[in-house]
């Protein structure tokens, strides 16, 4: 039997023309909660007017989908907003319609028609400059759930080295999470994923490593391992403040690693 499902999409302004807008129009999105096989997408230019571009897209295995429209006869500006309408047509049970607003992603040089292409391999645009053998609607979610996977992961493994009493295992620990910030860098600088993303993702982790740290203090009683969950509850309500003050959506700890919102 379908089951209810929650879908979320954006849009993608690609390949940039000597006028500045883009040739085209990738709509994509997430399967958030529940799950579907296939989506159907819809544009419009506003509520209500003649649908321009339609497709049927394919789900993922981290429950991203994409549709890839050229625009020829139909222009749109970076900065456009659309309306969009995506239904699940197999597997479950939602839809959603709202506008979106068009983001035009430039590539690390920075030069005009240099942007990554959603739909297709790395660099299939003919400019080569995405450096990755992914399309980005796979790479990164993937990039985005390996950084928190790894700071989940790494930050336990600090708490453990305290409760331990072993530097050598804490210096690892430090050092794998040095080296996590740096998967957040390319992260950052070639998926420019939303600001509710990141932090909600590392959120995602501070909520967990302070459970298993409160888990590890009714083992072993000592003021190091205090301080350090201390620490780590601060962490969380700082990153609890931020998601907070932009109105973010707030990961809970039910949420898996599959659902959690990443690009």
């Amino acid at each position: 039997m379908p089951t209810d499902c929650t879908i979320e999409v954006e849009a993608s302004g690609e390949t940039l023309l000597s006028t500045g807008r883009p040739a085209w129009l990738v709509v994509f999105g997430r399967i958030v909660s529940g799950q579907c096989g296939n989506v159907r997408c819809q544009v419009s230019a506003v509520q209500g007017s003649a649908i321009l571009f339609s497709a049927d897209a394919i789900v993922d295995q981290n429950g991203v989908w994409s549709c890839r429209f050229p625009l020829v006869t139909v222009q749109f500006a970076c900065g456009a907003t659309i309306w969009v309408e995506a239904q699940c047509l197999s597997g479950g049970q939602c839809s959603t319609a709202q506008p979106v607003t068009i983001h035009c992603k430039e590539a690390p040089s920075g030069a005009p028609g240099a942007q990554p292409d959603p739909g297709g391999n790395g660099g299939s645009n003919g400019n080569g400059n995405w450096p990755f053998p992914w399309p980005p609607a796979i790479f990164c979610p993937l990039i985005g759930r390996f950084f928190t996977l790894v700071l989940l992961t790494a930050w336990t493994a600090l708490l453990a080295s305290v409760a331990n009493q072993n530097p050598v295992y804490g210096g690892i620990a430090l050092g794998a999470i040095a080296a996590d910030f740096v998967v957040l860098l390319v992260w950052m600088q070639f998926c420019q994923p939303r600001f509710c993303y990141v932090i909600g993702a590392m959120l995602w982790a501070a909520k967990r490593v302070t459970l298993l740290g409160l888990g590890m203090l009714l083992i072993v009683h000592h003021l190091p391992m205090m301080i350090s969950l201390w620490g780590t509850g601060i962490i969380s309500g700082v990153l609890a403040g931020m998601l907070l003050k932009r109105r973010c959506p707030m990961p809970r700890l039910t949420t898996p690693l599959s659902q959690l919102p990443i690009w």
